[in-house]
């Protein structure tokens, strides 16, 4: 919450858009939001995963732009973030019609061929 109140009183609008939150509070189904987020949460963990793995790769090259000591804390912040926000999309998978076998057409009964 502080850096949403950060970000609105310096004007980061990647960060905080006052209008996007009106229109959140006047939602009418508020639970179909999460599959509709879901995608969006998904490439963002994506480019975490991309990002620790250039990391890993060039680690040099990252270690002279943010420096050994930084880099560290960047590195666990990174892979913090992105195994915290893996665990999240599991779970909203599993509670929306995504994660539900019946969705596809792939009922109990359903069997795997090929």
């Amino acid at each position: 919450m502080e850096s949403v109140q950060r970000a609105s009183q310096t004007g980061q609008k990647e960060v905080f858009d006052a209008s996007v939150l009106g229109a959140l509070v006047k939602t009418h189904n508020p639970t179909e939001m999460v599959e509709r987020f879901l995608p969006t949460i998904v490439s963002g963990m994506d480019r975490l995963g991309r990002l620790l793995f250039l990391l890993h790769w060039h680690y040099e090259e990252f270690t002279e732009r943010y420096g050994k000591e930084d880099l560290v804390d960047f590195t666990d912040d990174l892979k913090s973030s992105f195994e915290s926000l893996g665990e999240l999309v599991l779970f909203m998978k599993k509670r929306t019609l995504a994660g539900d076998p019946e969705f596809y057409g792939m009922g109990l009964n359903a069997t795997m061929q090929g």
